[in-house]
């Protein structure tokens, strides 16, 4: 290989290893925001009511920035969370300063710099600044507690008539049995949307909530089947193509069992008959569905089902 040849290929290493690269590996996780890394239940007033929300904080690029996940309990009629938000919060270590890009689900825009707040630390308060004009602004504050392992979360709005309060809540580390609140919370309306699409006998929109990997297993009696794709196939049969006249009703109320962080089993029971049959040609199904968290997302891994004539 000449010279030149060895050089360009030298050249091309250093590239592939981008200044950006090396800097995640020296990253020093800001000490505050460490004490955020973790799953809470947010409580307490908020524009005039008292709301629960569910809370996700976790490192991501390589540790340089944090991302809040925000979910309301509360549903829309819809079965969606009434409020959502993705937020990511960096501290620069150089400047000193703590910045915050704020996304939700109330608006959205072309990343207006409205949605951007800044904040230096005072002690164990983050206090951040969204302007939106030169006399509107909205007050983010975030209040650690070392004591208690908890933080105080303050909304302002402040305008040229001041500032008012529009939230005072509170954020405290989830337990189990917050950890299986927020999944019933969550599985509940996708139970529903299956049940919907059961009855439009609507193969692909049924089977979205399961994990679309080989990896999927279900059994029904003493049949199981492997696979999303088989199962799929097998599916369309059962609804022969959407044609079929089966009509599926929940019977009580669902239970729910932690199996593990992520990963739950909702158990209940189905009624089905066909549609104008009548209750002699109709069957109990006994159901145990495992769901397990990817990220974000429920997705069943594994179901049972047991079918017991009427």
């Amino acid at each position: 290989m000449s010279k030149s040849k060895r050089l360009t290929f030298a050249l091309a290493g250093l590239l592939l290893v981008s200044p950006s690269a090396v800097r995640a590996q020296d990253v020093q996780h800001d000490t505050l925001l460490a004490h955020l890394i973790g799953h809470w239940v947010l409580r307490g007033p908020m524009a005039g009511k008292d709301v629960v929300h569910d809370v996700t904080f976790r490192w991501v690029l390589g540790g340089e920035y944090v991302e809040m996940h925000e979910v309301s309990r509360e549903r829309t009629a819809a079965g969606a969370p009434a409020y959502e938000a993705i937020v990511y919060l960096v501290h620069d270590p150089h400047s000193h300063e703590y910045a915050a890009s704020w996304l939700d689900n109330t608006d959205y825009n072309a990343f207006y710099p409205a949605g951007v707040g800044h904040a230096t630390a005072a002690g164990d308060s983050i206090p951040f600044v969204f302007t939106t004009s030169a006399t509107d602004h909205f007050h983010n504050t975030f209040v650690y507690d070392r004591a208690t392992d908890t933080w105080a979360w303050h909304m302002d709005n402040a305008d040229a008539r001041g500032r008012r309060p529009f939230a005072r809540v509170t954020l405290t580390r989830a337990s189990a049995a917050d950890d299986l609140t927020a999944a019933r919370e969550a599985l509940a309306p996708k139970l529903q949307e299956m049940l919907a699409a059961a009855n439009a006998h609507d193969t692909d929109r049924h089977l979205a909530a399961y994990l679309h990997s080989p990896d999927l297993v279900f059994v029904v009696n003493d049949q199981t089947i492997h696979g999303w794709d088989a199962l799929r196939a097998q599916q369309l049969k059962w609804w022969q193509n959407g044609k079929s006249d089966a009509v599926y009703t929940v019977l009580g109320t669902p239970e729910y069992t932690m199996l593990s962080p992520g990963l739950v089993a909702q158990t209940y029971f189905l009624d089905s008959h066909r549609a104008g049959a009548g209750d002699a040609h109709g069957a109990h199904i006994g159901v145990t569905d495992v769901w397990r968290k990817q990220g974000d997302t429920w997705r069943i891994v594994y179901a049972h089902e047991s079918v017991v004539p009427r």
